[in-house]
């Protein structure tokens, strides 16, 4: 995310480019971001002084770079809970809601522990606003 900001709110959008507020358009091969189960986990990698990952490395290449993971499905996801989340933790339910109409949310913004779910609901999507 070199040279990318955040907003005067103090976010930063990442999503295919059709989602409002984008700031970094990505996700746009359909298979990228897709129903459960599966995960979104956020890297660090400045101290690596250059790419850690390539392209067909597993995502547990790097679990010492993992800074937070998102973990859902709508059956049992056991495999990506116990790589991505701390133990005990389980994974986000997407099937009581409407995907095209809701999304996964943190909330209240920045709530709850790295890598735990518990703080996630599924609501109205807010891209570049608080999640409500």
């Amino acid at each position: 995310l070199d040279g990318n900001k955040i907003n005067s709110k103090g976010y930063f959008v990442v999503g295919q480019s059709a989602v409002p507020k984008v700031d970094l358009a990505a996700f746009t091969k359909s298979s990228m971001v897709q129903n459960g189960p599966d995960a979104v986990a956020l890297y660090h990698n400045d101290h690596h002084g250059g790419l850690a990952f390539k392209i067909g490395d597993p995502l547990t290449t790097h679990l010492d770079l993992l800074v937070d993971a998102l973990v859902y499905g709508s059956t049992a996801a056991a495999n990506l809970q116990s790589t991505f989340l701390l133990k005990g933790e389980t994974f986000v339910n997407e099937a009581k809601v409407d995907s095209t109409l809701h999304s996964m949310q943190r909330c209240p913004d920045t709530a709850g522990p790295a890598k735990t779910v518990s703080h996630y609901i599924t609501a109205k999507p807010t891209p570049g606003d608080p999640n409500t």
